[in-house]
């Protein structure tokens, strides 16, 4: 299975530190942020991977080919302007073959272990969802007790910005530039979507508050 990793975001909420270093190049331990992506790749078996990049783009290109380039088949995408998490993945679905594949946000950190992903699905994605964190106690959807999301019934979760989706998901996509919601919402309302309620580590590296506490914490 291919994975697709989501790079382009501006980091507007991380500055002074993000005019200068691009969010998936900021430091975790010593360790840029978007490296910790590619260890759990490379422990789940997956060779090839999808980037969108924006703000500071060749940085992030430079560093994810001088680290990464003999073990993993890399593909770029340099966004002219921003596109959103959906157009993001819709321009790059020539890629994916029909088949489904891995999108993971790069700001992310987390112990998930990507080879517990479906190889195959029973709908037109898998989300991995989160408890709702204290910076967004609403959450985003409900699980129900048949593993599937719902809009109104089950346990509030907040997607955890990992997923498993199928390019058909993105058939009646009207335009370029839009964010994932947008194609999410109507195929939860069709019962399309399943997921699973992961309870390991997961942070959304968002401020620079939230950075500092993890390197602390790891410490």
């Amino acid at each position: 299975m291919k994975a697709m990793i989501l790079a382009a975001g501006l980091g507007q909420r991380m500055r002074p530190l993000t005019l200068t270093v691009p969010k998936p190049l900021v430091a975790i331990q010593g360790q840029a942020l978007i490296d910790y992506h590619f260890l759990a790749f490379k422990k789940a078996h997956i060779t090839e991977v999808v980037i969108n990049v924006y703000h500071l783009g060749q940085q992030i290109i430079d560093h994810v080919t001088a680290h990464w380039d003999r073990e993993f088949k890399l593909h770029f995408f340099h966004e002219k302007e921003l596109l959103g998490t959906g157009g993001g993945v819709y321009q790059a679905l020539s890629l994916f073959d029909d088949e489904p594949f891995i999108v993971v946000s790069a700001d992310v950190f987390t112990d998930y272990p990507y080879a517990q992903l479906p190889q195959q699905l029973t709908g037109l994605a898998h989300l991995v969802m989160v408890t709702n964190p204290s910076f967004y106690p609403q959450g985003d959807f409900y699980l129900n007790p048949h593993g599937r999301l719902s809009l109104h019934d089950g346990l509030s979760l907040t997607y955890g910005n990992i997923g498993v989706f199928h390019p058909t998901l993105f058939a009646h996509a009207q335009k370029t530039k839009f964010e994932m919601r947008e194609v999410l919402l109507p195929a939860i309302s069709a019962a399309a979507i399943s997921a699973e309620h992961y309870t390991g580590r997961w942070e959304n590296i968002g401020t620079l508050a939230q950075l500092e506490s993890l390197n602390s914490s790891c410490n």
